[in-house]
């Protein structure tokens, strides 16, 4: 997930109850790792009965902070609009669709390395089939209207 909205404490629940146990969710915003864990604690959500929570510093437009997750290793990826730009809408919807567009990007260079990989070790045809299922997966995005600020 990239972005850090001030309802988040509410997907988390939704997510946790959702996943199996296990799962792991790796945020992904500008907002300090130590300020998130604070906030989530203050509601009750540093321990969750199925997921992971791991926190990473960045910003989701830049390809080096994007780049710290390995996106082949999700199966979901959620979009959401940041906090921190909620006073501009056209700003956070901007951030936004430039995060997709990047995510996008990534998503295809990554399956194209390992496509080649695959090709190159002769790996089993199911293997392949997994690297096709994955690229059709596509992330999830918001976009920040007025109505949504009240």
């Amino acid at each position: 997930m990239t972005g850090w909205w001030r309802d988040i404490r509410h997907l988390i629940l939704l997510l946790d109850a959702s996943v199996i146990r296990g799962s792991t969710l790796t945020i992904l915003c500008e907002l300090q790792s130590e300020k998130r864990i604070a906030y989530l604690k203050q509601y009750g959500l540093d321990v969750l009965q199925h997921l992971t929570i791991i926190h990473v510093t960045g910003n989701s437009r830049c390809r080096r902070d994007l780049s710290k997750i390995s996106l082949q290793t999700y199966t979901s990826i959620m979009v959401l609009a940041d906090k921190i730009y909620e006073h501009d809408t056209m700003y956070s919807d901007s951030h936004t669709l430039a995060t997709l567009v990047l995510l996008r990007q990534l998503q295809k260079e990554q399956y194209s390395q390992r496509e080649l990989c695959v090709l190159a070790r002769k790996k089993s045809r199911e293997l392949y089939n997994e690297n096709e299922e994955y690229l059709a997966q596509h992330p999830l995005s918001e976009t920040i209207t007025p109505r949504l600020l009240r």
